[in-house]
């Protein structure tokens, strides 16, 4: 009696383990595979909007490293820049604190460095202020 009800007992798990690995019936609708959502939160607007002012930053780098090696042509320098750009909420940068950080920046390069930061855009959603430093070297 026992042997019978132990071999029931495996029977009815091997079925069930069986049809839960089976695949979906055509027209019968299953829930997607969950995923690991508790760990990661979902952004918010301003973690959003930091991290595209980030992405836009570092991809504009290439752009300030083109006017500082076409500075250098005409007089050497090199060092480094803080920059603190005040941003609208419409994405336009209003203003653009940069204060030399080590070396021998020139005035003209760091105007001219100026005038092409307020030009840029981003897409954000809030005012914000972004900070970053910046290393001009001779290569």
């Amino acid at each position: 009696m026992r042997k019978t009800l132990l071999s029931i007992l495996l029977v009815g798990i091997g079925v069930l383990t069986f049809s839960a690995c089976a695949p979906a019936k055509p027209g019968i609708k299953t829930s997607p595979t969950p995923t690991n959502t508790a760990t990661t939160p979902p952004a918010t607007k301003q973690e959003k909007d930091l991290e595209h002012v980030k992405n836009v930053v570092a991809s504009r780098s290439n752009q300030l490293q083109l006017i500082y090696k076409k500075q250098t042509s005409v007089q050497a320098m090199q060092g480094g820049l803080n920059i603190k750009l005040y941003i609208t909420e419409e994405g336009t940068v209003q203003n653009a604190d940069i204060a030399a950080d080590t070396g021998n920046l020139s005035a003209e390069f760091i105007d001219t460095i100026r005038k092409d930061i307020l030009g840029w855009r981003f897409i954000i959603r809030e005012k914000m202020i972004y900070s970053f430093k910046i290393q001009f070297r001779k290569l």
